[in-house]
């Protein structure tokens, strides 16, 4: 028998932006299930979910993103709006901790959500387009085939 393998090849943005599309749905799932959530516990569960994935994609971004960027100084505005705004996401996460009444915990976490898609719109709008001039295309597609293949870190006790 023999096995057909077909290469598939994503440029670094178009990989990114199916990631947005992923963590979208996965938002908007989060936005349909919080009036329902009935403990403290179960929003931080949800919350700790999205800091994991938010962690993962803030790591593709450091690492091929932002690392070929930085040499570009005349769009370091556009890159430190893009730090501030994962600086704001963070502050989101911690605060959440925070938080006792569910009634504010949800708010506040329905503000994060909004926060990351406005986020990930920046991203599209200001970032994206900057490696699309910068990069030639062979580089786009190689970044792009190692998104999401970086090895994680293991919990303690794995």
């Amino acid at each position: 028998m023999t096995i057909i393998r077909q290469e598939f090849s994503m440029q670094l943005t178009d990989a990114l932006r199916q990631e947005h599309l992923t963590m979208r749905r996965l938002l908007g799932y989060m936005t349909e299930q919080a009036a329902a959530l009935k403990t403290r516990d179960e929003i931080l569960i949800l919350a700790g979910v999205l800091e994991h994935l938010l962690a993962l994609h803030g790591d593709d971004e450091e690492n091929f993103l932002l690392a070929t960027l930085d040499h570009l100084e005349e769009h370091q505005g556009t890159l430190t709006m893009m730090h501030q705004q994962h600086g704001e996401l963070d502050g989101h996460l911690r605060a959440l901790a925070q938080i006792q009444r569910l009634p504010a915990l949800r708010a506040r976490f329905l503000q994060l959500i909004d926060a990351v898609e406005q986020h990930f719109q920046f991203e599209e709008r200001a970032v994206f387009p900057l490696l699309e001039k910068y990069l030639p295309p062979a580089l786009l597609a190689k970044l792009g085939s190692v998104v999401g293949m970086q090895p994680e870190a293991q919990p303690a006790g794995c």
